[in-house]
């Protein structure tokens, strides 16, 4: 199940990309507020401008990308690294 974390992630990422690119189109105050709050406010601003050309599937799979991340956290199905641990299992 972590690679089904991590690939949402990445999807998501790709996603909040996306959507600053459309957010600097449409106003350089938006995509600034895009990159100060990196993945909160593409999300608003992509959901709420779903008619614009380009911008619902990115908004869509950014939801559906934090809604499997945030069940597979949820769930205890993906254990996230305890804060200071290397990984090296020691």
């Amino acid at each position: 199940m972590d690679i089904i974390y991590q690939l949402a992630g990445l999807a998501g990422l790709v996603c909040v990309i996306i959507l600053i690119v459309k957010m600097f189109q449409t106003s350089v105050l938006q995509g600034v507020l895009g990159i100060v709050f990196f993945c909160i406010w593409p999300l608003i601003w992509g959901l709420m401008n779903q008619s614009k050309p380009g911008v619902k599937k990115p908004a869509l799979i950014l939801a559906a990308c934090w809604v499997i991340q945030i069940a597979l956290t949820a769930t205890g199905t993906v254990q996230m690294p305890e804060f200071g641990s290397t990984g090296a299992g020691g």
